[in-house]
């Protein structure tokens, strides 16, 4: 079984396709934060927000997207038109 998973690591392609399942997983997990703590932070300061921090969240990550969020840049809703 351990033959079918040996990997070059120094293999452009395999180095490319586990940066993309990186980048989705880091991806899907903050489209869960916010979905999940967005609505009890959005009324608060950015301050008080901060302090409603998940345990299983370093406080330099929260603090990123907690900014992010509260960024009116990032509160544009862009609709998509397949016509």
């Amino acid at each position: 079984m351990k033959g079918k998973f040996n990997m070059d690591k120094n293999d452009e392609v395999a180095q490319d396709v586990c940066t993309d399942m990186l980048q989705v997983s880091i991806r899907q997990f903050r489209y869960r934060l916010k979905k999940e703590y967005w609505p009890k932070i959005k009324n608060l300061t950015l301050e008080q927000a901060y302090l409603k921090k998940p345990d299983h969240v370093e406080e330099k990550s929260w603090k990123e997207l907690v900014k992010r969020w509260f960024d009116e840049k990032y509160q544009v809703h862009k609709r998509y038109s397949f016509q």
